[in-house]
């Protein structure tokens, strides 16, 4: 299980593996596994140290499987089961969620606090529970992914022009949260997502 993160990891393997991979909504991952996810942001953690001792060892269950139907179905058993357990209230913080990915990362955190009736401090540890980072932070997230789906399938534009459209306070910012999401320059990301689009 890898938390959410706002910075570059690089990763490797042997250069053969098979898996299952699931992408989780960060609440969805709070209820899966029931653990506060500042736990988890900014780490690996493996899987059996986040489960009940009924379902550790999923993995090694998952590979004896025959075949992928059957695999899946585990999951997907296994994930029912884990939210029917689930006992936490994440309704507000999912609206949140909602409204920072509506405005592509561009909500006033502040603001939002107030609408919810909250101070900025509780909003920001609810967020740390439930999500894993301050709302700030993940605003900075989604704003960062509309970004990189703009520079997959959007039409080539400079910049100056994507750092005025996506909020950015200038193109020197933009480019300080691509190095710092990414670990390269802009230029560099833009050729590594062509070649992942299109390679």
């Amino acid at each position: 299980m890898a938390g959410l993160n706002d910075c570059w990891t690089e990763t490797g393997h042997d250069g053969a593996q098979a898996g299952i991979q699931l992408n989780l909504t960060p609440i969805g991952a709070r209820l899966l596994f029931g653990v506060a996810l500042s736990e988890l942001a900014g780490r690996v953690v493996h899987l059996d140290d986040l489960l009940p001792r009924a379902h550790r060892g999923l993995a090694e269950r998952l590979a004896a499987r025959p075949d992928w139907d059957d695999r899946f179905d585990m999951v997907e058993s296994f994930i029912a089961a884990r939210l029917a357990e689930a006992r936490l209230e994440v309704g507000t913080v999912a609206w949140a969620c909602r409204r920072i990915e509506a405005s592509a990362g561009a909500v006033d955190i502040g603001r939002l606090a107030s609408e919810l009736g909250y101070s900025g401090k509780h909003l920001i540890a609810l967020f740390r529970d439930r999500v894993g980072v301050p709302p700030k932070v993940l605003a900075r997230l989604v704003r960062f992914d509309h970004l990189v789906r703009r520079l997959k399938w959007g039409p080539q534009t400079t910049w100056a022009a994507l750092a005025a459209e996506f909020g950015f306070a200038d193109q020197a910012h933009l480019t300080r949260e691509i190095r710092g999401f990414t670990g390269v320059t802009p230029t560099d990301a833009r050729a590594l997502l062509g070649d992942l689009t299109f390679g």
